[in-house]
């Protein structure tokens, strides 16, 4: 569903900036969105913002004003993204998981999953598999 989301977002926001001009903010929101599907959300945000030549405070500044979100709350997002779908489509446990995703602490990363969507890794598996 998020995945979905995702796309739609793209979709919308691509024929928007056709009809009408964008500011600022919403040019390095848009160019933040395509480097985040083209690299990984372990990357930090000063890399996003070196590659879009801002600092992070006003890449993150950008974000919030457009999207109402920080930085983290997207690279945290494309990560839960991630965690849905190796949860759904692997029978990897949730050790695993966390450590593909590049979480040394599997606790750690159970507990912020448990935290943005609600449910434990597993009973979130579990809920999709019955």
């Amino acid at each position: 569903m998020a995945y979905v989301h995702q796309v739609a977002g793209l979709f919308t926001a691509k024929h928007a900036t056709a009809l009408q001009p964008q500011n600022q903010a919403a040019v390095i929101t848009a160019r933040f969105n395509a480097l985040l599907a083209q690299h990984s959300f372990l990357q930090l945000p000063s890399f996003f913002a070196q590659k879009l030549n801002v600092t992070t405070a006003h890449l993150n500044h950008c974000l919030k004003t457009v999207t109402g979100f920080t930085i983290t709350h997207w690279l945290q997002d494309a990560m839960i993204t991630e965690a849905k779908k190796l949860l759904y489509y692997t029978n990897e446990d949730s050790k695993q998981i966390a450590f593909a995703l590049g979480y040394e602490d599997h606790a750690y990363f159970a507990r912020l999953f448990k935290k943005i969507t609600g449910q434990a890794p597993l009973a979130f598996r579990n809920k999709f598999r019955e």
